[in-house]
């Protein structure tokens, strides 16, 4: 007995030296921010002392209406089928049909009607695979149409207007995501709005007349923010997502 107590105690000394960590695996699907997100949220899980494994299946300028369709989802489903032992998914979707659909197509407010309809089709054919699959939704933070000419005009073309027009377009994506998570147990919805701004000490944050900070985005970039920008969304991720799940 003496024997046994000892190698027990040898074992749970070895789990406090190696840091024995829970680790979190997590889905990713979604468009670029899902992409390229993956080390900031990386550094974000491990700075809070758990470890993770990501399964990134985001793809650069996708929509959540092309992942509505049946084909798109094919090899998430088997994936998820695969591994068991993924219990969270983090989605991001809706800016890419927001530049495309509201002025470029003329959908206008129709936009956000199309976007509700498919973020809710591919959350069901997610939860279809696995009913008890943690899903997070946002809505983005605002995005930086100011700081080249380039960004002017391209802001210019997809939403007119000026940078507080332009935010309350994403301000209304983020209250899409709200809405959406509203109806699903399994679905929680993260405010990101200004956290670019509050990260870069901005005062007043968030503030509906000022883009996202350059410091915050990729150079000479009006969409994708760089790896600060990210990591400031990533806390509020974790924040607002797996500590309220208790990890």
């Amino acid at each position: 007995m003496p024997g046994r107590i000892a190698i027990l105690i040898f074992i749970g000394a070895l789990m406090v030296m190696t840091g024995c960590k829970s680790k979190l695996h997590v889905l990713c699907i979604g468009d670029s921010w899902a992409a390229w997100w993956q080390r900031a949220l990386e550094d974000e899980v491990k700075s809070r002392g758990k470890d993770i494994k990501v399964y990134n299946m985001a793809i650069p300028g996708a929509t959540a209406e092309w992942w509505a369709t049946e084909s798109a989802l094919g090899d998430v489903k088997k994936l998820l089928k695969d591994n068991a032992d993924i219990k969270y998914c983090l989605i991001s979707l809706g800016a890419n049909d927001l530049l495309g659909g509201y002025l470029i197509r003329n959908y206008r407010d129709e936009t956000f009607t199309r976007l509700d309809r498919d973020i809710r089709t591919v959350i069901d054919k997610l939860l279809e695979v696995k009913p008890d699959l943690h899903i997070n939704i946002h809505g983005y933070d605002y995005l930086n149409f100011v700081q080249t000419p380039h960004c002017v005009g391209v802001g210019h073309n997809v939403f007119g207007d000026t940078t507080r027009f332009q935010n309350s377009l994403i301000e209304r994506l983020t209250q899409n995501a709200f809405a959406i998570a509203k109806d699903y147990p399994q679905v929680t919805a993260t405010n990101l709005i200004g956290s670019m701004q509050e990260a870069a000490g901005i005062a007043g944050a968030p503030d509906p007349a000022k883009p996202s900070p350059e410091s915050m985005m990729e150079p000479e970039d009006c969409i994708h923010p760089n790896y600060n920008g990210y990591r400031a969304m990533h806390k509020r991720i974790y924040d607002t997502f797996f500590a309220v799940l208790g990890k």
